[in-house]
């Protein structure tokens, strides 16, 4: 079941597309829920920007090659980040918002 957005009033009210609405997340254990609240108090972000963030961070991280052969929703391909190449830039700023230093090769 999707969440309705929730507006302040009605004059920013836009609806939301499909890949804008949110989905369903697996529950947390406890001891990963609590990882990522300490994560996200060390960037001083809420936990669902955090969460947001670490995917980013592991999309600038795996090989579209490992993934997209094994995917098993191809009507996704238009808006799915893996069938994009990730560019330098996306991932500095990923990096940033996480506060994370890009070590120099």
């Amino acid at each position: 079941m999707c969440q309705k957005f929730v507006y302040q009033d009605d004059s920013d009210y836009k609806p939301p597309n499909k890949y804008e609405m949110y989905a369903y997340t697996p529950p947390l254990t406890l001891l990963m829920s609590a990882t990522l609240r300490r994560i996200a108090w060390a960037i001083n972000k809420p936990m669902t920007i955090t969460i947001v963030l670490i995917i980013k961070a592991v999309l600038t991280l795996l090989d579209k090659t490992l993934i997209c052969p094994k995917c098993k929703d191809k009507s996704f391909c238009n808006h799915c980040p893996f069938s994009k190449y990730t560019t330098a830039e996306d991932k500095k700023e990923t990096l940033a918002a996480l506060n994370i230093q890009e070590e120099a090769n």
